[in-house]
């Protein structure tokens, strides 16, 4: 048995084979064999790589993934991981098996076929989660097949009612320093979580911000890390006022100036600094973070490609002067009206150029009304000056 285990996994390399295999049912037969003697190591990892290659194969992918659901490679893939739960090895190699059977399937499930399949497997990820709390390796491999079940709304209710959001949490606690991978797909998963209103009040109630501000501190060279979590920031703030700290803010100014480059990482700063620049309380944090400049050099490097957030940093911009006098005056002596005129030489876009004129129009009308102040306050101070001249003059004649 071993050595044609040997062969079928050989030949499963190779695409054209596997769809031969599936034809004539090699996995129907093979897969209630192979779950009698699933305490055999050697025949247990022949048989997750064979799965695993038929799960990888992307020929006729809808036959293959009909033929793993219907012998019940899910189920033996879970039956491997209870009987071999402390042996580092197979639950790797059952976990990239699981990744490579789901990958297709889960983000267009509708949950029919697969909801027990679902819980059983999310709760042994789980399970590994906490088990193998420092093995990296195995976390990295779980967090990878985790992160699939934050892709679609039925899996990720699944996982949110399970706790999902609480073991990640944990994770994210223990490995915030360690940087890396796991880090990447923790924060990943709460991402997607964060796209649910269950998902987005566990958070709130996790008070999760602070717990992302150390990710974004630790982690701030990951594009991905920097990106998932300026995403769940965006999108907490949409609902809510955030609370976020200067220390906060500034390490996202951070995080978008090293990665400006990055059109997601940008998009979702600009998204929060919008948020912000609405609420009178927290453009100081705005100014005092350091974001003003970064807004400038979003404008020096505008492009037909990010027209939209070009147009939505010159309402930023816009916003600042408006809603506060403090932030008027700091925009301006940053430079602000030469940004402006330097963006306009740059853009076509009418959209962009409506939203600059509009800020252009409302730096010369603020400078009209402070011209008129100021006419207006001289104007008073030369008549109380006469008043007081003629006071002195009629207190000499008497």
């Amino acid at each position: 048995m071993l050595l044609a285990m040997k062969i079928f996994c050989n030949l499963s390399i190779s695409d054209q084979y596997v769809v031969y295999m599936v034809k004539f049912d090699l996995l129907k037969n093979l897969v209630p064999y192979i779950t009698d003697y699933d305490t055999d190591l050697f025949l247990t990892e022949l048989s997750i790589k064979l799965i695993t290659n038929f799960g990888a194969c992307q020929v006729d992918e809808d036959l293959i993934q009909q033929c793993i659901r219907e012998t019940g490679c899910h189920e033996f893939i879970v039956q491997c991981i209870d009987n071999h739960i402390t042996d580092s090895v197979i639950i790797i190699l059952a976990m990239e098996c699981l990744y490579n059977i789901s990958c297709n399937v889960i983000p267009a499930t509708t949950m029919d076929w697969n909801y027990h399949v679902h819980n059983e497997t999310i709760c042994r990820i789980f399970s590994l989660l906490d088990f193998f709390h420092y093995d990296l390796d195995v976390l990295k491999v779980c967090l990878k097949v985790a992160s699939l079940f934050t892709l679609s709304t039925s899996s990720l209710s699944t996982f949110t009612k399970l706790g999902g959001v609480q073991v990640i949490t944990r994770l994210l606690l223990s490995h915030v320093h360690n940087g890396g991978e796991i880090i990447e797909r923790a924060t990943l998963c709460l991402a997607n979580i964060t796209l649910t209103v269950e998902g987005r009040k566990i958070l709130e109630g996790l008070h999760i911000l602070k717990l992302l501000e150390e990710c974004i501190t630790f982690n701030s060279k990951s594009v991905q890390t920097c990106t998932h979590v300026l995403f769940v920031f965006s999108i907490l703030g949409r609902e809510t006022r955030l609370d976020i700290s200067h220390h906060a803010l500034y390490m996202l100014r951070n995080a978008a100036e090293s990665h400006v480059a990055n059109v997601m990482v940008l998009s979702f700063f600009i998204e929060l600094i919008m948020q912000m620049s609405r609420n009178k309380e927290q453009t100081a944090g705005i100014i005092q973070s350091g974001c003003i400049l970064l807004l400038f050099r979003v404008l020096d490097k505008a492009s037909p490609q990010n027209q939209k957030i070009t147009q939505a940093t010159l309402q930023i911009l816009w916003n600042l002067m408006v809603y506060s006098d403090e932030s008027w005056s700091m925009v301006i002596s940053a430079g602000l009206e030469a940004a402006v005129e330097r963006n306009l030489c740059k853009v076509s876009h009418p959209n962009v150029r409506t939203m600059a004129y509009k800020v252009l129009a409302a730096i010369h009308d603020r400078r009209r009304c402070q011209s008129k102040i100021s006419c207006l306050v001289s104007n008073e101070q030369t008549n109380k000056e006469r008043l007081l001249s003629i006071n002195k003059d009629s207190i000499i004649n008497i």
